[in-house]
């Protein structure tokens, strides 16, 4: 997608930022080549389906203004990387439990360079109760990973009081997910905010971004579930 395209649907950019976008996305392809960090059936679609996608947190993070963000599960490095390339200040964590998309990932946003991203490898249970991490975000994101209970259970440790869990699901998951989730969300001392619903340019997809807020809560009180 041209920047005027992409200004013309509706996501106010600049020409550094595109640039930023656009050396992702042709480092994005050509890992791809040699570790799975996104659907080969979606490469074609990249700009709609990922690029795009990722870039519905702007109004969030426009509105939240956060100093730092944790993307869980990060493959591919979405949505973590492409906000970082329109917000380069941002403190951008991507954490992942395969070894080689860490990796890959790695080298992507070396390639890019002038943002502040750190890509970590491990398990979030884990990770969540290192002290450099544990309630250290002003905000935690995922996208294509697990469901809105299991994403709160991890989410919450990483969340300072008063941060938010921004979640990407279609239109129809997200109120069946958070209806699903509120025993989860009780026991985390997250509170459900809205659905955010956006659609995907071209395709006109409908999709909804999951915010949930995290309240204050005794240490070690996020009631966090393991995920088999």
């Amino acid at each position: 997608m041209t920047l005027a395209e992409l200004r013309e649907a509706g996501y106010d950019l600049d020409a550094e930022s595109y640039a930023r976008l656009c050396r992702y996305v042709g480092l994005l392809l050509q890992a791809n080549q040699k570790v799975n960090l996104i659907s080969r059936a979606s490469t074609d679609q990249i700009w709609v389906a990922h690029i795009c996608d990722s870039l519905a947190l702007l109004p969030l993070i426009r509105e939240r203004r956060p100093k730092s963000v944790l993307d869980l599960g990060a493959g591919g490095g979405l949505p973590g990387v492409p906000i970082a390339c329109v917000h380069p200040e941002l403190e951008v964590v991507l954490i992942d439990a395969t070894r080689k998309k860490v990796a890959a990932v790695e080298a992507i946003v070396s390639g890019i360079g002038q943002m502040h991203v750190r890509c970590i490898w491990g398990r979030a249970e884990a990770l969540a109760r290192e002290a450099e991490l544990h309630e250290r975000f002003d905000a935690v994101t995922a996208r294509a990973v697990g469901t809105v209970a299991e994403l709160l259970s991890y989410a919450a440790d990483f969340l300072r009081p008063g941060g938010q869990g921004w979640f990407f699901k279609t239109a129809p998951a997200a109120p069946v997910e958070v209806a699903a989730a509120a025993k989860q969300a009780h026991k985390a001392h997250l509170r459900h905010v809205e659905n955010r619903a956006y659609r995907l340019p071209a395709t006109g997809a409908a999709r909804a971004i999951v915010v949930y807020e995290k309240s204050s809560a005794p240490d070690g009180a996020s009631g966090r579930a393991a995920i088999t």
